[in-house]
This record gives C-alpha cells, sequence and structure tokens, in this order.
C-alpha cells in the first residue's frame, strides 16, 4: 500500500490462500471508522480463495467511506448507510429506509440531482457524504385505441416527459382515422413536453 510491502508470505505452488488472511484497514494504520481496504490481484478484488500458481503481487486500493443520507419528502433524514468507493449500496449491503406518507395515487424514489437511485450500480468515489432526496412519482402510461399499452414511464412529479431515458411511442396508424396526437382526455399533443 502506498507503494510499501507490507508482508512478504511463501506459499507452494498450486496452494490456495484466503482473503481472511489479508491485513486490514487497522492493521495497516488507518480508522476503519474512515477507511476501507479491498486486496486486488491483477485489479480484481481478492474475494475468495485463490490458488497461486506463480508470484503475485496483491495490492491494496485504500478507500475513504462515504456516508450516504437518505432524506424523506419532507426533507427529514430517514437514515445513513457506510459505502467504500469500490461498492454500491448492495454489495455493501447497506439497507435503504422506505419512504413513507406517500399520498394516494404516487409512487416515489429516492434522486440525486434528478437521477433516480440504482443501488447496484452507483459508486460514490470516496465524496464524505452522498445525499439522496425522495420525490414523488407518476407513471405515465401510453396506450393505443384499444387500451393496449404502448410504453410506460415513471417520472418526477412535475418533471416533463423528454426528461425520461427512452422515446415516446410514435403516435399509432389507425385505419380509417387521422390521428392528431396523444391525449391525457382534455388537450391532444403532436409531442409530450
Amino acid at each position: 500500500y502506498n507503494g510499501n510491502v507490507y508482508k512478504t508470505v511463501k506459499v507452494k505452488a498450486d496452494e490456495t490462500i484466503s482473503p481472511s488472511e489479508s491485513p486490514s484497514v487497522s492493521d495497516l494504520g488507518y480508522d476503519p471508522e474512515d477507511n476501507c481496504v479491498v486486496w486486488r490481484i491483477d485489479g480484481t478484488p481478492f474475494e475468495s480463495s485463490y490458488t497461486v500458481t506463480e508470484d503475485l503481487t496483491i495490492v491494496a486500493d485504500l478507500g475513504t467511506i462515504t456516508t450516504v443520507i437518505f432524506k424523506g419528502l419532507n426533507g427529514e433524514e430517514l437514515g445513513t448507510a457506510k459505502v467504500c468507493p469500490h461498492d454500491t449500496l448492495n454489495s455493501s449491503g447497506a439497507t435503504i429506509p422506505e419512504i413513507t406518507n406517500i399520498p394516494e395515487g404516487f409512487t416515489a424514489k429516492y434522486f440525486y440531482n434528478n437521477v433516480a437511485i440504482d443501488p447496484e450500480n452507483d459508486y460514490y468515489n470516496g465524496a464524505s457524504t452522498h445525499t439522496y432526496t425522495a420525490e414523488l412519482c407518476v407513471t405515465i402510461k401510453f396506450l393505443d385505441g384499444d387500451d393496449n399499452e404502448l410504453a410506460s414511464y415513471e417520472i418526477q412529479q412535475n418533471k416533463s416527459i423528454s426528461s425520461v431515458d427512452g422515446t415516446i411511442p410514435a403516435i399509432p396508424n389507425i385505419d380509417g382515422y387521422s390521428t392528431a396526437g396523444w391525449t391525457d382526455g382534455v388537450s391532444t399533443y403532436g409531442t409530450i413536453k
């Protein structure tokens, strides 16, 4: 770590080594409340037994723990999680607090800068804190003339459909009719904004 050799171990060829033998962040002289370590072999996390077939170097990937904060619909703190930069919320085993007091007809999700939380793929790269805020969402469904669903999007309340990944479906051609656009039952739109 930091270019220094922590320890050298001799192992017979074709013997296995275990991650449990790796030094902890405390062993390296760092505070485990604020730091974490992942040991890597050729860039891949050393997470399961490894059969040694040749000389190898296991490198410490030190990182600063991020405190992930979850805020509710009224801005109140619902919970926190501690996540290492090499982990996601899911891989760290973090519990994401349930959003409560959702009005009828709405759903809710956590967002950061208008991007919905992705517990499987969001990484925090050592930021000291990262705050997700709960926001109300609505579902927009696009139906053809026979009420068959062509597409469906869940978006933040008061946001435009253009902010949703994906495309608005083409206005269907209906034999014997000319179609003017999409309707919400009150107004007709050629495009949705």
